[in-house]
């Protein structure tokens, strides 16, 4: 499963365009959406996340993927041998997540499935019913191989979860797998409960499109109306903030920085202006700081970089950074939230890059429709 998950994530990696989110035009997104039938099955609502993912992506990456996918899907659905199966767990409830998802979950949900365990996204394991399963999918779309692949390998990990722990509800973080909706229906099949809980900031993104979960978990009635935009249905939404989002009750975190900024997924060039910005604000005499993204960031490139800037260590807990600072400063992440929630001033980079900054008003950002300050109101030339 590894393996496999590695070779998918190198098909991404070498060719996927850089931030497909804004490389993605709203008007086009929304043009594509509503050309599509409206979905009769869960199959046919996965397929149409599918399509609509692939809007991102250029068409040689879609063939190439497609290609590539084509002898591993007859691999994983023939040859490939089941995981030996675990002594088995009963719990009330399966957390299929990384485990750093675990402070998103809703305090209703801990104390509704008492008995929750939290796993990783791994294992294989089909039974007969599986594989029939699969090939009634396939029979719909024979030549979408990459598709397929994908349906396989989600299907394979949830069996095996359900091998091992015989769960009540399965609760996930994935709105933006376009397998989602498929392992809706492979769960009820299996009299298992679907769960949904937001992890991170929404946007009116085409990849999180069509999904269908039994339950979705949201932060705020914005997000499902949102969720409502992009043909999205779950059988019943609940607004609940987890604790991770809610105003932290922490003593004796001194304000130790003016600014702090908060990295995502930027671009050598955008990191470069970044660096100018916190040198041009140093330079003013505030107190500066930089928080790599624990996914995206390299940290070579950003130690090198970011020389003179305090660079914070990944072993500091966000709350303590956030804390710590007067103003967080980032484009679109949670920490604008988190900021939010404990009266700490939040400011929205329109330097960095002036484009994306004017798009996240079209991709409906939720703080960009706020009353926010922006960074070019504290940069002297």
């Amino acid at each position: 499963m590894s393996a496999i998950n590695s070779k998918v994530k190198l098909y991404n990696n070498i060719f996927k365009r850089k931030d497909p989110l804004f490389n993605t035009s709203v008007k086009k997104q929304r043009r594509f959406i509503n050309k599509l039938s409206l979905p009769v099955t869960d199959i046919d609502r996965s397929y149409n996340q599918y399509l609509c993912q692939k809007q991102c992506n250029p068409f040689f990456i879609n063939l190439f993927t497609n290609i590539g996918s084509f002898p591993l899907y007859f691999y994983f659905l023939y040859l490939k041998k089941n995981d030996s199966l675990r002594d088995k767990k009963f719990v009330s409830a399966l957390f299929l997540s990384p485990i750093e998802n675990i402070k998103n979950l809703p305090s209703s949900l801990l104390k509704e499935y008492i008995n929750l365990e939290q796993e990783e996204i791994s294992g294989f394991y089909l039974t007969k019913s599986d594989k029939k399963f699969i090939k009634s999918i396939s029979k719909y779309h024979k030549f979408s191989y990459f598709f397929l692949l994908k349906c396989i390998l989600k299907i394979s990990v949830y069996r095996s979860k359900i091998m091992a722990f015989n769960p009540n509800a399965i609760i996930v973080t994935s709105e933006y797998s376009f397998t989602s909706s498929i392992l809706t229906l492979f769960c009820n099949t299996n009299n298992i409960e679907h769960i949904n809980i937001m992890h991170g900031e929404k946007l009116l993104y085409i990849r999180d499109s069509w999904f269908h979960f039994n339950r979705c978990y949201v932060w705020d009635d914005y997000f499902i109306n949102l969720f409502n935009i992009n043909k999205i249905f779950c059988d019943e939404y609940i607004i609940e903030i987890p604790d991770s989002q809610k105003k932290w009750h922490i003593e004796n975190v001194n304000i130790e920085f003016d600014f702090t900024y908060y990295l995502q997924n930027q671009t050598r060039k955008e990191l470069m202006l970044i660096s100018d910005i916190m040198k041009n604000l140093k330079k003013q005499g505030y107190r500066v700081s930089v928080r790599p993204h624990p996914v995206y960031s390299d940290l070579k490139i950003i130690n090198k970089l970011f020389k003179g800037i305090h660079i914070e260590k990944k072993s500091l807990i966000i709350e303590h950074s956030i804390l710590r600072t007067k103003a967080v400063i980032s484009l679109f992440s949670t920490v604008n939230r988190q900021a939010y929630n404990n009266n700490v001033e939040y400011i929205i980079d329109d330097i960095s890059n002036k484009k994306k900054y004017n798009q996240l008003k079209d991709l409906k950002y939720y703080f960009i429709e706020k009353n926010h300050k922006v960074l070019s109101l504290y940069i002297k030339n």
